[in-house]
């Protein structure tokens, strides 16, 4: 009823009237053909994306011309497996607490609708579901350091650290692609 209600009062009538064809649509974008493996390493390359840019670089063939993408996932990324398993513990340490719960809920249901569903594995696309779920992982990462370490200068020190390396490789990242586009699209 909600959904008959939202797609008559937003002028969205031809996804109730065509609800079966939106459907296939949408599941092109799951990676029907890909095997769990895939998909598995492809969740642990997101997850380390929820705190450092993955890893990428030009591409002259795919498109014929100069382009920015991100390298094919060919194995675990152990990064994202530590950063999954901080979070873990982030939540285990704090599971009596409402927003551990919450976030450790989002935590699950990426693994399901990116690795089980497959949602944007098809394309290699599993990053741009950073935007959605890394406040999840960063608050589990950063409940399971307030935890952990109750020494306040200890805990300002870990998450000094975090945040340099963060800025570093993220910073690496950003420098990187603006060359590129310096280099391959000058403004004239």
């Amino acid at each position: 009823m909600v959904y008959f209600l939202i797609t008559t009062s937003s002028g969205r009538v031809n996804y109730l009237i065509n609800w079966y064809n939106q459907f296939n649509f949408l599941k092109g974008f799951n990676g029907q053909g890909l095997t769990f493996h895939v998909k598995f390493l492809q969740l642990t390359n997101f997850m380390q994306s929820c705190l450092f840019a993955p890893a990428s670089s030009i591409d002259n063939v795919k498109f014929g011309f100069p382009s920015w993408q991100m390298l094919p996932v060919t194995s675990v990324n152990l990064i994202g497996v530590i950063i999954f398993i901080i979070a873990v513990v982030g939540f285990l340490l704090n599971y009596r607490r409402r927003i551990a719960q919450i976030a450790f809920l989002w935590v699950v249901f990426s693994f399901f609708i990116l690795c089980v569903f497959g949602w944007g594995s098809a394309e290699n696309g599993i990053v741009l579901y950073v935007l959605y779920f890394s406040w999840a992982y960063i608050s589990l990462i950063y409940m399971a350091i307030d935890k952990l370490f109750r020494n306040r200068e200890k805990k300002a020190g870990i998450l000094f650290i975090l945040a340099t390396l963060c800025l570093t490789v993220n910073g690496k990242a950003i420098i990187d692609i603006l060359r590129f586009g310096i280099e391959f699209y000058p403004v004239r």
